[in-house]
């Protein structure tokens, strides 16, 4: 599974919208750890941080994010740049 999540990865990457991985590597045969560019906040940590209200995402951000990765999606698939 880590191995065809790091081949998707470099597939999209460069992207402004998708996390860069720098490194693959096996801590001990079929323990892959995975090193990606360090962010200020994961999709886990910005939904506690609306923990406590009726909906984990508004809908601004559930579009901000849906668009962020369609354009993704348009840029690897259809060669468009953004």
């Amino acid at each position: 599974v880590a191995t065809v999540e790091a081949n998707i990865v470099h597939k999209l990457s460069p992207h402004p919208h998708i996390v860069s991985l720098h490194e693959m590597f096996y801590l001990v045969p079929g323990m892959p750890c995975l090193v990606f560019e360090l962010m200020a906040q994961n999709l886990f940590e910005v939904a506690e941080q609306f923990r406590d209200e009726e909906a984990y995402f508004t809908e601004p951000m559930l579009l901000h994010l849906c668009t962020q990765i369609l354009e993704s999606l348009r840029n690897q698939f259809l060669g468009l740049h953004i």
